[in-house]
């Protein structure tokens, strides 16, 4: 069996998402709303999903009443979404024409939902809330770090597209920021590295000789596994492998 369906799952992944980011479970007084959102780093759905959060609401001082007009918007988005879901078929079953189909489908309504809620939420919000917003979903991406293509959370939002827009960036920057990112990640990866180890010395400084040449025992010879980057090949590699399945791409079975 084949597996190439990568594209599509993410696709649904990302509709997934977009149902996440605007559930409503939590009510007004929700605990969280960080959950992220749709489109990915400069999509709408960060943003927005934020409002799901009672301390975001608050130093935007957003009111009950605004809020109940966003959670109406919320919820009909979600709504149209469901049915978006319950329309699409199982797609292990399409043939290739009807996945490209499929994928063209899914693109052209989550940029549907992305506009319509931008749209809408911008009719409920006043600017200044808008402006706010937008530094605090920032503000919330620096902070997370990771995300696609790794690094620090400074390197991928000064390569979102938002963010190049509004810096006016210029493609030798945008170039000389990836670059970049790849040297920071590495110096992050030896610092952690060397941070771990010093923390390991710590722990077992508390431990007798005897006990600590048990530990070194129970470890083993060092064995290190190969991970690329999240969803990487390296990784899809290893999750295949482990399981005994042929990596995708591999026309061999």
């Amino acid at each position: 069996m084949k597996y190439r369906f990568a594209g599509l799952s993410l696709m649904v992944a990302a509709l997934v998402v977009t149902l996440s980011s605007l559930s409503l479970a939590q009510g007004p007084g929700g605990r969280g709303g960080f959950g992220g959102g749709f489109g990915g780093p400069g999509g709408g759905g960060d943003e927005f999903g934020l409002l799901n959060s009672q301390q975001v609401r608050e130093e935007l001082e957003i009111p009950d009443a605004q809020y109940e007009e966003i959670r109406e918007i919320q919820n009909s988005v979600r709504e149209k979404m469901r049915e978006v879901f319950q329309g699409m078929g199982n797609f292990r079953d399409m043939s290739e024409e009807e996945r490209a189909e499929f994928r063209e489908t899914m693109q052209a309504k989550m940029a549907e939902v992305q506009t319509e809620v931008k749209s809408e939420m911008e009719k409920v919000l006043l600017p200044h809330q808008v402006s706010r917003l937008k530094q605090i979903a920032l503000q919330q991406q620096v902070a997370r770090g990771g995300g696609p293509g790794g690094g620090t959370g400074a390197a991928n939002a000064l390569t979102n597209e938002r963010v190049v827009e509004a810096l006016g960036l210029t493609e030798e920057q945008i170039a000389q920021l990836r670059e970049k990112r790849e040297e920071v990640t590495q110096e992050l990866r030896e610092k952690l590295a060397a941070a771990q180890k010093e923390a390991e010395e710590k722990l077992l400084s508390v431990l007798t000789p005897e006990q600590q040449a048990k530990w070194k025992e129970l470890l083993g010879e060092p064995y290190e596994l190969q991970f690329g980057g999240r969803g990487g090949p390296n990784n899809r590699g290893n999750q295949n492998n482990r399981r005994g399945r042929t990596p995708a791409g591999d026309d061999s079975i």
